[in-house]
């Protein structure tokens, strides 16, 4: 037992740290802030309620989106996984941020697709924790199979596997795709498995059970994800080389191919069929490329499509709209150029250790194989996305931790945690800036400013106001964007989600018709706090600054005033609809400059002091 511990105690200590990173990284942004998390779990929760895959009409409307179209085994597990959970309370109250920027990296609020509302009176938070633990432990296996893979390929460099294995666990993208809902880490481990179990087929030879073994895992691979497929051509090849050197009969030959194929179709080929029944497609990648959103006419700028591909490849996260600050892209580049030039040094040797050409073509195939399927989903919708490419994981972190093997083993150490630094400070420093919402102030700490102007705020189907809203006259000096300062007082519960909103206006072409907007020159629409907040979140008594800026147009007549509008309104229920305000002084005491606005009575109208 000691001896079998010590052997794995490397990649016991990777998967040890993966998991501490992964379960740190989970800690610092909501369950639904991930590339299409939202629409994944749609999926797993309509599976949970009605034992059913969502259906496909009309599916862009629907809160799966494009999922619907995607294989099922990974929902189908995950379901099961929260099964006895009540799920009930989504997605009412998790409902969708109007004013989302998603893939947006250089927005700088409204970052998150969802709003979270407290009290929730079902088990959906928890049901998200345990799906991403699941997606955790897929990860897991991904590194438990890359460890394997490199020892087969690599077997006179017993180094290489713990390293290839940290070098995939450490990948700060990998480790926050492996923290969120996605069916992503299923196919990638269980791609990684299956090529894994295709090298020791190629080089232990072919058996009625390895057969069966990888069949089963190819299968599951395809049933998780269409890209699962990118394993069948190279197993081919593969499980013909083999059969070749073993001198197999012709016979043998088609039982194992039957074995395989009948596997397939028993698994997974009834999804392939039922796409092809509905679609014409059996992937059904046109309907998943249209939904998402097809790529317009036009050349393709590849140039733009890779720099996002390397990106999102190491660190672009959120809905893509959160991207790592420029050295640590500069780092990974230093990474992969000494991994490069340990490699080059490998082969300049003149005793270089004997490789496989045979092993070498297949994981050549398997590469070109993945790349032409992302180029073809590039040409149909923009895909510059990295996890796209995760299932190459394996290989990459073989070829480097083959060059790196050529430096000293503490310059081997040193360069995976330093990466692992890194998915620390991201989670820290980068990630939970953006989803931490601003600390409120106590209403008795708190002391409106000595100008600020009072008043209350009630939604149209209340009876009381349960906001009070405080801002102050403008006093704008140079001409850049302009900042209004407000503050929010919860006074009772207010339970509509309610968006703030802050317009320049033209009050000389205010007609005072209902639908008018003509007058609104430039706006800003957001939920409190940059999206950070939701009115029904705030705590009775709590007070919650919220400034607005908003960017002028650059044409203004500096002769003239200008006015500013801002208010409350209702875009997640889709009503459009205002809150009532009232001044909280007699309307003839309001300060110069600060007054009800006149066609928009549900506003406070600020005069905008000239530059």
């Amino acid at each position: 037992m000691l001896p079998l511990l010590k052997r794995y105690r490397d990649l016991g200590l990777v998967l040890l740290a993966y998991g501490l990173l992964a379960l740190l990284m989970q800690a610092q942004f909501p369950a639904l802030e991930a590339p299409d998390a939202y629409y994944h779990y749609a999926v797993i929760h309509h599976l949970r309620q009605t034992g059913d895959l969502p259906p496909r009409e009309d599916a862009a409307n629907q809160p799966w989106r494009q999922m619907a179209y995607h294989a099922p085994l990974y929902y189908r597990l995950a379901a099961w996984l929260i099964a006895p959970l009540d799920v009930s309370d989504f997605p009412g109250h998790f409902p969708l941020n109007p004013h989302a920027q998603i893939g947006e990296p250089g927005a700088t609020e409204n970052q998150n697709i969802a709003i979270v509302l407290p009290d929730s009176p079902g088990q959906t938070p928890l049901a998200l924790t345990l799906i991403r633990l699941f997606s955790t432990a897929l990860g897991g296996l991904t590194l438990v199979s890359a460890y394997a893979l490199a020892r087969l390929c690599l077997p006179q460099q017993p180094g290489a596997a713990p390293l290839a294995a940290a070098l995939i666990g450490f990948n700060p993208q990998f480790v926050f795709i492996h923290s969120s809902i996605s069916n992503d880490p299923l196919v990638i481990a269980l791609s990684t498995a299956g090529l894994a179990l295709l090298i020791w087929i190629v080089r232990a030879g072919l058996t009625p059970r390895r057969v069966a073994l990888l069949a089963l895992t190819l299968a599951a691979a395809s049933l998780a994800k269409a890209s699962g497929l990118a394993l069948y051509p190279v197993a081919i090849v593969g499980g013909l080389w083999a059969a070749i050197r073993q001198r197999l009969s012709v016979r043998r030959v088609l039982l194992y191919g039957a074995l395989g194929l009948g596997t397939w179709a028993l698994l997974a080929g009834w999804w392939y069929a039922l796409n092809w029944s509905q679609t014409g497609d059996p992937t059904a990648t046109a309907q998943v490329a249209a939904v998402t959103g097809a790529r317009g006419a036009g050349p393709v700028d590849w140039v733009g499509e890779l720099r996002g591909l390397y990106y999102s490849f190491w660190g672009l996260f959120g809905w893509f709209n959160v991207p790592a600050p420029g050295f640590f892209y500069g780092y990974t580049l230093l990474l992969i150029g000494v991994g490069l030039a340990g490699g080059l040094l490998r082969l300049a040797r003149p005793k270089a250790p004997p490789r496989s050409p045979l092993i070498i073509g297949l994981l050549l195939l398997y590469t070109v194989i993945v790349i032409a399927a992302w180029v073809r989903f590039t040409l149909m919708v923009p895909a510059a996305q990295g996890r796209l490419w995760f299932p190459l994981l394996p290989v990459m972190g073989l070829v480097l931790a083959w060059g790196l093997g050529v430096y000293p083993r503490w310059l081997r150490v040193a360069l995976v945690l330093i990466l692992a630094a890194w998915v620390v400070w991201l989670s820290l420093a980068i990630i939970r800036p953006v989803y931490a919402p601003t600390p409120t102030i106590a209403a008795e700490d708190f002391s409106p400013p000595p100008d600020a102007v009072a008043f209350s705020v009630r939604d149209p189907f209340m009876e009381q106001p349960c906001l009070t809203l405080w801002t102050r006259p403008l006093a704008r000096e140079g001409s850049g964007p302009v900042t209004v300062e407000t503050w929010w007082r919860a006074d009772c519960p207010m339970p509509r989600n309610w968006s703030a909103f802050l317009h320049l206006v033209d009050v000389e072409l205010e007609a005072c018709v209902p639908g008018d907007t003509a007058y609104i020159l430039a706006q800003r629409d957001s939920l409190p706090d940059g999206g950070r907040w939701a009115i029904p979140a705030l705590p009775v008594g709590a007070v919650l600054y919220n400034p607005l800026t908003l960017d002028l147009p650059a044409d203004l007549d500096p002769r003239r005033d200008w006015h500013l509008q801002t208010g409350l309104y209702d875009a997640v229920g889709q009503t459009w609809m205002r809150a009532f305000i009232t001044p909280l002084a007699d309307s003839e005491a309001l300060p110069d400059g600060v007054r009800i606005g006149k066609c928009a009575p549900e506003t406070v109208q600020l005069r905008l002091n000239r530059p």
